[in-house]
């Protein structure tokens, strides 16, 4: 059965919002929102009219460069990108990160939709994925690239050139809730995303079934998220499902969220999702120095939670006894004022309060020493952070060397190969040159007998080449005396040549006026013939006689 034709926030025919389920009988939930009960999901009241996809003015669209710079430190209090660029490294990204290798490890084809400072494109980048960031703003796609060094794309996916079923994860993180045509986008990404691709989506969560009065009697951290202009809907856990089965991706895990007080986070695909196993993430982190990097953000990241999780044992602990102290304090207090105790008692009740009072020296010595360990596992975790932006410059920097590198191995590669041709060539040389060489010492030893009787002729063509030199001056004088016959010999040449050009003009005069007598005795014949016919029938005999006086007459 298919799905029902997606109609997009700001198209309803009668401007009225219409849930992404297609829903328009909408129930009044606060000034701003209106609550679809068919899917529990929360609908922006005044739909927008402009195209919020596309950035065409960077100073003034909704989604420009003053979103970053003015609107999110101005408005709700965050701080500024560049701050965020470093701090969301070791928190945000380190956690949606975990997710990911959860369910995918690298290598493979990733893409994150809204990655604004470009850090968990960076971090996906470092793990061994081929990570790229995609951003409606120009500046803030300049700053992504800047910031971190990352591939990026301008503009809204749906006008991305993209190989369809490439991609192994594609990623939405604070996205969903500001897209005003979520089935469409999010088929878009399904259609990019590999059979067993994933999509790892954070997003506002709705507790459903919740009413605006009792969030806020119980002050809901929800109600931050009631944002009129951006957040288009506001999914819950059912909805969102929903979403995402309509489009084929069947298969829905929900995941702990950073930010779990108003938070979702979840993974979907299309396939199973099999979670991958330790052996197979520490494998894949093993590879790289980057990775490696990671790898040990990650255990640093384990042991921080570690003793936040101690600590907070520890002070449960430590409020239970105090707890039992103040209450067993209480209780002797009345006793001594009852004044119904005996001195055996008032003994008893004295020990009881020292072993109290040492219990409780104890629980300070032990709260100052989880105070000095959180202070020294504060410091390690400061100076961790220092050398992992250390790292992160070294490997800037060894990244940019390796590429130089790689260029000038790829011009290598090329020359060893010939240069592997050529010596296999004079390899081949060589064993030839090997095997003549053997040959060559016979022959060696049988020419030196002949080099002997060559040198003996040597010694005659030597004296053979005096005479020749003798023979040879005779011959340079014979020749100078030659040169001068030869020099007049070319003289009398030219002056015959000269004479010979002359004596083809005239030929060629000659032949001419040849030509012409030609034409002038066709032209007697032709007449003759004429006159011949004209004397037909004139007396033969006369005519025999005037032709044999003019000299015509054949018999």
């Amino acid at each position: 059965m298919k799905s029902q034709p997606e109609q997009p926030v700001g198209q309803s025919r009668s401007d009225t919002p219409v849930c992404w389920c297609g829903n328009d009988r909408l129930e009044p939930f606060s000034d701003d929102y209106l609550r679809c009960s068919r899917c529990e999901t929360l609908v922006l009241r005044r739909v927008p009219v402009e195209d919020i996809t596309r950035v065409r003015d960077d100073a003034t669209d909704l989604y420009g460069r003053n979103y970053y710079l003015e609107h999110l430190q101005q408005d709700f209090g965050y701080p500024d990108i560049a701050t965020r660029a470093r701090t969301d490294l070791p928190e945000r990204c380190l956690h949606w990160l975990r997710t990911v290798l959860k369910y995918k490890s690298p290598p493979g084809k990733a893409l994150e939709l809204g990655s604004a400072h470009g850090a968990f494109i960076s971090m996906l980048r470092w793990t061994g994925f081929d990570a790229v960031g995609l951003e409606l703003s120009p500046w803030v796609v300049e700053f992504a690239r800047r910031t971190f060094d990352v591939p990026m794309l301008l503009g809204p996916l749906e006008d991305q050139a993209i190989e369809a079923r490439s991609l192994d994860v594609i990623a939405l993180m604070d996205v969903l809730e500001h897209l005003p045509s979520p089935l469409e986008t999010l088929a878009r990404c399904l259609d990019l995303l590999k059979e067993d691709g994933i999509l790892v989506i954070q997003t506002p969560r709705y507790p459903e079934g919740c009413r605006l009065e009792e969030m806020i009697a119980k002050r809901d951290r929800f109600l931050e998220q009631f944002k009129p202009r951006e957040h288009l809907y506001l999914y819950s856990q059912t909805s969102a499902r929903d979403l995402l089965r309509r489009l084929g991706a069947v298969h829905t895990a929900f995941e702990p969220a950073i930010f779990a007080h108003y938070d979702m986070f979840l993974v979907a695909s299309r396939s199973p999702l099999p979670a991958t196993s330790h052996e197979q993430i520490e494998a894949a982190l093993g590879t790289t120095p980057a990775s490696r990097l990671i790898q040990s953000l990650l255990d640093v990241s384990d042991q921080s939670q570690d003793l936040v999780n101690r600590l907070a044992i520890a002070e449960a602990d430590r409020a239970a006894r105090l707890d039992v102290i103040h209450q067993q304090g209480a209780e002797i207090a009345e006793v001594v004022r009852s004044g119904a105790h005996s001195a055996k008692q008032n003994a008893a009740l004295l020990a009881r309060m020292e072993k109290l009072q040492a219990e409780l020296g104890e629980i300070r010595l032990d709260a100052a020493a989880q105070a000095q360990l959180i202070e020294s596992r504060a410091a390690e975790l400061e100076q961790l952070r220092m050398e992992l932006r250390r790292a992160e410059e070294e490997r800037v920097r060894v990244e940019q060397r390796a590429a130089a590198q790689k260029q000038l191995v790829d011009s290598q590669s090329a020359e060893l190969e010939q240069l592997r041709m050529e010596l296999r060539r004079a390899e081949e040389a060589h064993v030839h040159g090997e095997q003549q060489v053997a040959a060559q010492a016979q022959l060696i030893e049988s020419q030196s007998a002949e080099l002997e009787r060559l040198r003996m002729e040597l010694r005659r063509a030597e004296e053979a080449r005096v005479r020749g030199e003798q023979h040879a001056a005779a011959q340079k004088q014979l020749i100078e005396s030659q040169s001068a016959e030869l020099e007049r010999l070319r003289m009398e040449l030219r002056r015959a040549e000269e004479a010979v050009v002359c004596g083809e003009q005239r030929a060629a005069a000659q032949a001419k006026a040849l030509d012409g007598a030609v034409k002038s005795l066709g032209a007697a014949r032709a007449r003759a013939k004429e006159l011949q016919l004209q004397l037909l029938n004139i007396d033969r005999r006369r005519l025999v006689r005037v032709l044999k006086w003019c000299g015509l007459w054949r018999k």
